[in-house]
């Protein structure tokens, strides 16, 4: 894909056969955001609004950068967690919206809380009484 064309294929296309990482979020207004998501949790979603990327060099940029991340990583830790340094060049295009103005998000979701809950050593477990 030609890079000059890149933000005009993700504004106007599902991107998930070739970006699988770009989530399209619809707020309550019905107003269409494209990105990444770093974070979704039961109250707020943050993510690298991705149309907010003016220039197409950095874009490209961006977009390469979040395919090393798709391809390299296990897609559960967000990021910019994976990346610190290249995303921090992006912080300006983080956007913050509480879930309750969310009306659907689809594509691929980062989530903190199920990485944590993921990690747990042992499940609970309630104990059984054994006849001797």
């Amino acid at each position: 894909m030609n890079h000059k064309n890149l933000k005009d294929y993700i504004e106007n296309n599902d991107c998930s056969d070739k970006l699988p990482f770009i989530s399209t979020i619809t707020l309550n207004n019905d107003t269409q955001l494209k990105g990444i998501i770093i974070n979704k949790d039961k109250h707020f979603l943050s993510f690298y609004n991705i149309l907010l990327i003016l220039d197409e060099p950095t874009l490209y940029h961006f977009t390469e950068t979040c395919l090393d991340w798709w391809w390299y990583s296990n897609q559960k830790i967000p990021i910019n967690l994976f990346y610190p340094d290249k995303m921090s060049y992006y912080t300006s295009i983080i956007e913050h919206y509480p879930m309750k103005g969310v009306k659907d998000i689809s594509g691929h979701i980062a989530s903190l809380t199920k990485v944590v809950e993921g990690s747990r050593p042992y499940k609970k477990t309630t104990p059984v009484d054994r006849e001797k």
